[in-house]
């Protein structure tokens, strides 16, 4: 068997070239394979191996995958009734309202720009804003179609503005308790989480978006769904390793090194080589490619 070193800390950069076209990222999508969080289409994201990632497992990385934690158990928690007071004062608003031009007045449209306001209101309160309201709008626009599916343009507008305010207030006192749910869970999530951040740096990197930890499964599938998003993915780190050769067929091994991004294409992290072994075979693989034609 033939030895073939690396130097230590030699800089690789990772060149992942698009395969195909990418769909642009929906806001309110949740992506099940990342943590089942939200992203925006504008989120950047980065996996930071060993050299660079233990900087960035710290207090306040952990809000937005807390609030999806978190809300695994507030959801079930939080399905509460619809308070009188709330629809009756809502409604005497909306009637008024609605008589002033009864043919044109939308339930729909009332009740999603109330409950719209709602969210932004309550969220601005949550361990993270972001998601929050990402969540809540999301919750409202169905809670919304729901209760106006059964008004017509010609119905009254005590009807309209039943069904309108029934979802407004529902939305209003579910949001009102997940938030302060969420946020009396959050310092438990956050000491949960900060082990398995520095963890994750020690062996196949760690995945951050705008800051924040995301908690994925499995990190090549997570990064395969963002860029399916159309989101790009930035590596960074330091590495070392070397090439061993028996007959025809070498293998790297080793810590990844260099810079590079992901948008389009499957990363492939699955390694027992250490944090970030794909980057380093891509770094070698001309290296190994000339190995095996020389032993032909």
């Amino acid at each position: 068997m033939q030895r073939l070193p690396i130097a230590s800390t030699a800089a690789a950069l990772i060149m992942l070239v698009s395969m195909g076209g990418t769909a642009s990222a929906a806001e309110g999508d949740h992506l099940v394979e990342c943590g089942n969080i939200i992203f925006g289409a504008d989120a950047q994201c980065s996996v930071e191996f060993k050299d660079t990632c233990e900087q960035y497992c710290e207090p306040g990385a952990y809000q937005t995958q807390c609030w999806w934690e978190n809300d695994k158990t507030c959801s079930k928690q939080c399905d509460l009734e619809v308070e009188t007071v709330c629809t009756t004062e809502c409604a005497t608003s909306c009637v008024t309202e609605c008589e002033v031009e009864p043919g044109s007045f939308e339930c729909n449209v009332d009740c999603s720009a109330k409950a719209s306001a709602s969210c932004e209101q309550q969220c601005g309160d949550a361990c993270d804003p972001e998601q929050c309201s990402y969540a809540c709008q999301a919750d409202a626009e169905a809670s919304c179609t729901a209760s106006c599916t059964v008004t017509a343009p010609e119905t009254t507008c005590e009807t309209k503005c039943d069904a309108s305010c029934s979802a407004v207030c529902k939305v209003e006192r579910d949001w009102t308790c997940s938030v302060e749910c969420s946020n009396s869970l959050v310092q438990v999530c956050e000491e949960t989480l900060e082990p398995d951040c520095s963890e994750r740096c020690t062996k196949e990197g760690t995945l951050f978006c705008d800051g924040q930890f995301v908690a994925c499964a499995a990190l090549d599938t997570c990064v395969d769904a963002l860029s399916s998003q159309g989101i790009s993915v930035e590596f960074h780190g330091e590495a070392s390793g070397d090439v061993k050769c028996e007959g025809s067929e070498c293998k790297a091994s080793g810590k990844a090194s260099g810079d590079g991004s992901a948008t389009g294409c499957s990363v492939g992290v699955g390694s027992s080589a250490g944090a970030g072994a794909f980057a380093l075979l891509a770094a070698l693989g001309s290296l190994v490619a000339r190995r095996r034609r020389s032993a032909r």
